[in-house]
């Protein structure tokens, strides 16, 4: 047996394709927006306070949403999409500490 990777895989069916494709069109968008509007985001940027109410793993959150972009773009090339996900990953790099820890 051997792997085959990710991005020489073709899913064509009734079932997984229009699931993928909702996924790319309108799923990431809509939790990009969920992510900025529930302060997400804003837990990366230095200084800045969590939104209220305040959900403790909202990290995993934004992880899962790199994660799912990344997949996406990795077989469906969408320019502003790796746009956003490029200013996304910056963000998380900027929030790193000098010694790697990552605290929110």
């Amino acid at each position: 047996m051997k792997s085959v990777p990710h991005t020489a895989v073709a899913i064509n069916d009734k079932f997984w394709a229009p699931r993928r494709q909702t996924n790319r069109t309108q799923t990431l968008d809509a939790q990009y927006r969920q992510l900025r509007d529930t302060g997400t985001l804003n837990l990366f940027r230095h200084g800045a306070k969590p939104a209220k109410p305040f959900f403790p793993f909202l990290d995993s959150d934004l992880a899962k949403w790199i994660e799912a972009a990344s997949y996406s773009l990795a077989t469906h090339p969408d320019a502003k999409l790796a746009q956003r996900l490029d200013e996304v990953v910056d963000l998380v790099i900027s929030a790193q500490q000098p010694d790697g820890y990552l605290n929110t």
